[in-house]
């Protein structure tokens, strides 16, 4: 499988909310990169692929896009819109520190 866009190691507690009103979830923001992120610590959360969610990145930040896959308490968020590259290199700094 070939990945779009190089994948940042973060570190960042994040919200996971479904579009659809649905109970969010918290996560742990592991990776990153302009066309999606990985999330850990989901725990049983039942995300299918394909739902629509808002990732909760800091209060000004928010990110829509679908789940791609899940797994274990894992999932790949697709983002509806890739991330320019200064937008991206403000949230890997938020993200880091």
């Amino acid at each position: 499988m070939n990945r779009a866009g190089r994948r940042f190691a973060v570190k960042r507690t994040v919200g996971l909310c479904p579009r659809d009103g649905g109970r969010p979830a918290s996560g742990l923001m592991i990776e990153l990169s302009s066309y999606g992120c990985r999330l850990s610590k989901l725990g049983n959360r039942d995300f299918a692929q394909g739902d629509e969610v808002t990732v909760n990145v800091t209060d000004e930040t928010e990110l829509t896009g679908f789940i791609r896959w899940t797994h274990d308490g894992l999932a790949g968020v697709g983002f509806k819109r890739a991330l320019p590259a200064a937008e991206l290199s403000q949230l890997l700094e938020v993200s880091r520190s």
